[in-house]
């Protein structure tokens, strides 16, 4: 699961800086990669009955994301 987020959010990266919307650069590949191996372990964690995947996994998206970029 983690490397389909992996790839998706290189994918992504390549298409925004394509048309210009951000600049696409290898330096935010392991940054890329430590907010997805991050976020597949917080999916992965049996808190599902108090927490729903679906508020943390985003939340903890944008709070390593922030934090590494």
């Amino acid at each position: 699961m983690a490397a389909t987020r992996f790839l998706t959010s290189i994918g992504y990266m390549s298409y925004f800086s394509w048309f210009g919307y951000m600049e696409g650069s290898l330096k935010l590949v392991p940054g890329f990669l430590i907010v997805s191996v991050v976020t597949a372990l917080v999916e992965s964690l049996p808190i599902s009955t108090e927490l729903d995947d679906n508020l943390t996994v985003p939340l903890t998206s944008i709070l390593v994301g922030s934090v590494i970029f």
